[in-house]
C-alpha cells in the first residue's frame, strides 16, 4: 500500500495527498464521507454563522439566508452526563470492537432517516449518558453543491 492516495468521483481527481491529510481537510462532503461516517445537520446561514438545532457554527463563504448541512464526525461528538450538554435520549448501542456506535436522539434535532450517531471507547458511560456536545470541528456544506471549509479541519 501506497503513502499517497487519489480520491476519485466519477473519473474525476476529487483530492489527492496523505490519507492522514484527506481525512483532516477533506475538500467536500464526498471526501470526508469516505473516510468516517457523518452526523449531517441541516441549518440556515444568518451572520456569518449556519445555525442549527444543536448550535451555531462558523459558515465560512456561505451566504447569508443560504440552507446549509453541518457535518460533524461521529468520534467527534462527546458524549456527557444529564445537564452537562444538549439533551440527547440514547435509542441503541451497538458493540463494534474497540467503540460502541451510540445512537441517540437529540432534542431539537429528529430526523426520520437516521438518528444521531457518536462513536464511543466506554460502552458504560455512553449507557449513561444523557446530553451530548458538539465538536468545534466541523464542516459545513450547501445542499446538493460543492462542500466548503469550515471551523478548521475535521
Amino acid at each position: 500500500m501506497g503513502d499517497h492516495v487519489m480520491l476519485l468521483r466519477k473519473g474525476r481527481v476529487v483530492q489527492t495527498g496523505r490519507a492522514l491529510d484527506l481525512y483532516r481537510a477533506p475538500k467536500d462532503i464526498f471526501a470526508a464521507r469516505t473516510f468516517s461516517d457523518l452526523n449531517e445537520v441541516p441549518a440556515r446561514v444568518e451572520t456569518g454563522s449556519a445555525k442549527t438545532a444543536l448550535g451555531s457554527f462558523p459558515a465560512n463563504g456561505l451566504a447569508d439566508g443560504n440552507e446549509a448541512i453541518v457535518c460533524v464526525r461521529q468520534r467527534g461528538v462527546r458524549l456527557l452526563p444529564a445537564g452537562e450538554g444538549i439533551p440527547a435520549r440514547v435509542l441503541g448501542l451497538r458493540f463494534l470492537g474497540d467503540v460502541a456506535l451510540v445512537e441517540m436522539a437529540v432534542q431539537g434535532w429528529m430526523r426520520r432517516s437516521s438518528p444521531a450517531c457518536a462513536k464511543a471507547t466506554h460502552l458504560r458511560s455512553a449507557a449513561r449518558s444523557a446530553s451530548v456536545s458538539m465538536p468545534a470541528r466541523c464542516w459545513c456544506s450547501p445542499p446538493r453543491t460543492a462542500m466548503r471549509r469550515m471551523a478548521g479541519p475535521l
